[in-house]
């Protein structure tokens, strides 16, 4: 992912106007026959397994609470060594959902890697861009998300990961019911 250009001394960063393009360009990325796969992928599995780490849990619980509401199997994890039991659990009939705004969180890449070797499916929920989850999952849905540096830390949005994920439940829920 690229940063923001340099700006001259003095010029005010718009984080609000960025905000606001990430959320449309993240609607723009969805494509319908990625949702129908991770929904086919949702509705087939005996329960999914959901990793993320950071300020990417939040997102990953929300998820997984909306699935248990509708009585389908799931679980978040955001410790690595339980990441790490899980996917070492995981069989073929199980889905693994990784969200993480970088893709290169190295635990969830583990992660992922132990589950796949099971024979779980992988999805992967990152921002937009090569990465190397991208790269390992089954199937990938992005979002976009600018990033700005504070203080020396890399600060992205997980709200359109958020809408991503919101997406993908609503639509899974419109599809399936609670026969999740």
């Amino acid at each position: 992912l690229e940063l923001s250009p340099e700006r001259e001394p003095g010029e005010q960063e718009n984080h609000s106007v960025d905000f606001l393009k990430d959320v449309q360009k993240t609607l723009q990325l969805v494509q319908e026959e990625t949702i129908d796969r991770i929904l086919e992928l949702i509705h087939k599995s005996r329960r999914v397994e959901v990793y993320a780490a950071g300020s990417s849990r939040m997102v990953a619980a929300e998820l997984v609470k909306r699935l248990q509401i509708i009585g389908k199997p799931a679980l978040c994890y955001d410790d690595s060594s339980l990441m790490n039991i899980s996917a070492r659990q995981v069989t073929p009939e199980d889905l693994v959902i990784v969200i993480s705004a970088s893709g290169e969180t190295s635990r969830m890449i583990a992660a992922a890697n132990t589950a796949k070797s099971c024979g779980a499916s992988i999805v992967s929920v990152t921002n937009l861009g090569s990465n190397t989850l991208s790269e390992m999952a089954d199937v990938n849905v992005y979002a976009n998300s600018t990033s700005f540096v504070q203080s020396g830390i890399i600060i992205y949005s997980r709200a359109q990961l958020l809408l991503v994920c919101e997406y993908i439940f609503f639509f899974f829920f419109e599809c399936y019911g609670s026969r999740g």
